[in-house]
């Protein structure tokens, strides 16, 4: 995602530090990457933060949004208290970008886990995404709401629970909105075809 000035964030699934969780692959690392100031010149990274693949996440597998305060959101596959992935914020004061977990996924029972694909935001401030898991374990299409006053965490609930073919199955690239609040995404399993289990799908979320 490019902010206002040109510079672009992003998260890589592995990298970082080395040993911890994830061995010495790492799990995964946001940066910020800044244009050069001459035409021609190298551009300069700056590590946001490194993902130890405990409490914080780890294994960052979508992109980064921003808010309309500039705040950063994005989704990490693995990591937190149960180790089914959590949904993350960045925020930035004095040019130190700090993380703040905003949801941990359990993936306990029939509850959902392991994020997947990137975040968007509705003009509430509202934040869809999609998951793993879930009651048929085929995968989730949820939405964290914008929290009250005084409290912690965002509130989590879920939109839909994939069943599997003919329905989709695992929506791996998050969600995106269309015209009247519809929801658009893509799933590698679900639907039809010769496929174990479909052939993937793309899906329509209706409110």
């Amino acid at each position: 995602v490019l902010d206002g000035t040109g510079d672009v964030y992003g998260t890589t699934y592995a990298g970082g530090n080395e040993g911890g969780e994830c061995g010495s692959g790492g799990c995964g690392a946001a940066f910020e990457l800044a244009p050069p100031t001459q035409k021609g010149g190298a551009w300069t990274e700056k590590m946001l933060h490194r993902f130890s693949g405990g409490n914080d996440g780890g294994a960052p597998n979508g992109g980064l949004i921003f808010d309309a305060k500039r705040t950063l959101y994005g989704t990490a596959g693995g990591g937190g208290a149960a180790s089914e992935g959590i949904v993350f914020q960045f925020t930035e004061r004095g040019g130190t970008w700090g993380e703040t977990v905003v949801h941990r996924f359990s993936g306990s029972g029939n509850a959902p886990c392991c994020p997947s694909g990137n975040l968007v935001l509705d003009g509430g401030g509202n934040i869809y995404g999609s998951s793993l898991g879930g009651e048929y374990f085929r995968g989730t299409a949820f939405r964290l709401d914008k929290p009250g006053a005084g409290a912690s965490s965002l509130h989590f609930g879920l939109l839909y629970t994939f069943k599997g073919a003919p329905d989709a199955a695992y929506p791996e690239s998050g969600v995106i909105f269309g015209e009247g609040g519809v929801l658009y995404g893509a799933s590698s399993g679900g639907g039809n075809g010769t496929c174990s289990g479909g052939c993937g799908t793309v899906f329509e979320l209706k409110p």
